[in-house]
């Protein structure tokens, strides 16, 4: 160690990349490139955190993937010509090769060049450390990576492609998996898309600000033109008390604009409790139509699957009659706890859809995978073993109807929504505290 010490310049190789310390001038080189070490956590998520709220978490992602994509063709020539002979094991190599500056370990689970489709998945990539802390709304994903790999396919399959991130915070292993496929999605065009949307959303917020302005000014120039009729009416006898009236005009726009301030606070709190259960604390009805819509269109563009599945607790009734009205809602509350615990990433919502039913919005998420959320709820509320007495199973449990969809233009969500709601109502007949899914087709 002190013979190290010693040296003022040294240089090692990590899977065939060259990394040289010069100690005396402070600098440190990456594959001969200038590079810095920070801190995953707190150093970087405290640098983006703040940055993702000022702009958003689309914009922000779409900025990031943009900007890793750049320089992308560097890298897929690399590949093919210096690290291997073919893509696929250059890809292998690189992985390898950046794995030694942190950014995790790459696996290919899928490569099909012919229908221009992959899986690549990525443990430990330095984008999850950096969120690892993070409450999960306030997680951004992988798009750094999703950019890098959406240039490079685009390079390897010679179309352009598109690439959804799947992140796994709470794993054993954290790892980040993304699915690539030829697309006619650009970043370029989703951020023209985004930044077109987010301009008109600002006129129409400037447009509704000078509206509001307006009337306001138009109320306060009647008032002041009521105020000059009585004052010019009465000049000479009222001149003593001029200097009250003016006072008392400044403490009318006082309380008013106070007035104002405390209306626009309560406008807010009552916006987000309107999108909020109050027994449960989870999403309301009026929020899960409005997500599901949302997330119906982006299905549509970006065709993807989509999840939707209706719960519903079996005999409640039976459970409220029995055990009395706050146990019924301890139980609710305790089954939304369960449903959450299990709808671990940023996109997914939990929702109480009405009484004793309950929805879950899963994007990007397939019938088997969706089975198995459903099938670890089950044994939740197995362990959980809430007793009641008059179930037949001896304590509370849930039956689940799952639709699962690649949405056309051709389908509608209200459909969907039947097929879910229609397989719960075939999980119920069917004996009670299982599944049933239906795929929506048609």
């Amino acid at each position: 160690m002190e013979k190290i010490q010693e040296k003022s310049e040294i240089t090692i190789e990590l899977n065939k990349v060259p990394i040289q310390w010069e100690l005396d001038k402070g600098n440190l080189t990456f594959f001969g490139i200038d590079s810095a070490l920070f801190w995953t956590d707190p150093s970087i998520s405290n640098m983006l955190a703040p940055i993702v709220d000022e702009l958003g978490m689309d914009l922000f992602r779409l900025l990031v993937a943009y900007s890793s994509s750049l320089g992308t063709e560097a890298d897929y020539h690399a590949m093919i010509s210096t690290l291997a002979t073919n893509f696929k094991d250059g890809f292998l190599s690189w992985g390898k090769a950046v794995s030694a500056a942190g950014w995790g370990s790459f696996e290919i689970l899928e490569y099909n060049p012919i229908d221009r489709q992959a899986v690549v998945i990525v443990k430990n990539p330095w984008e999850l450390s950096t969120q690892k802390n993070l409450q999960g709304e306030k997680r951004w994903g992988a798009p750094f990576l999703q950019g890098k790999l959406i240039g490079i396919f685009s390079h390897a399959f010679k179309v352009p492609c598109w690439a959804n991130d799947t992140c796994y915070f709470d794993a054993e292993t954290p790892y980040v998996e993304i699915r690539i496929f030829q697309s006619g999605m650009t970043i370029m065009d989703e951020l023209k898309k985004l930044r077109q949307k987010r301009m008109l959303d600002k006129e129409r917020e400037l447009t509704a600000m000078v509206d509001l302005r307006t009337i306001e000014l138009q109320q306060a120039k009647d008032e002041i033109e009521k105020y000059s009729v009585t004052l010019e009416q009465k000049v000479e006898e009222r001149t003593a008390n001029l200097v009250d009236l003016n006072i008392q005009l400044e403490q009318e726009i006082k309380i008013r604009k106070n007035a104002e301030a405390k209306l626009e606070e309560l406008n807010r709190e009552l916006l987000e409790l309107s999108f909020t259960d109050k027994l449960t604390g989870i999403a309301n009805r009026r929020r899960f139509d409005t997500v599901l819509l949302t997330e119906w269109s982006r299905a549509l563009r970006s065709r993807c699957s989509l999840c939707l599945i209706i719960g519903d607790v079996d005999w409640f009734k039976k459970y409220n009659d029995s055990y009395g009205h706050q146990a019924g809602d301890n139980c609710l509350q305790l089954v939304a706890n369960v449903l959450q615990r299990n709808a671990k990433r940023v996109s997914d919502l939990v929702a109480r859809y009405g009484g004793e039913e309950f929805a879950l919005i899963l994007p990007i998420t397939d019938g088997e995978q969706a089975k198995s959320i459903v099938e670890k709820i089950i044994m939740d509320f197995r362990d959980l073993n809430i007793p009641h007495s008059l179930s037949e199973y001896g304590h509370v449990t849930m039956s689940f109807g799952i639709a699962v969809v690649v949405p056309r233009v051709d389908q509608t969500v209200e459909l969907f929504l039947k097929a879910a709601d229609d397989a719960l109502y075939s999980a119920k007949k069917e004996g009670r505290n299982k599944c049933v899914m239906l795929n929506y087709d048609t």
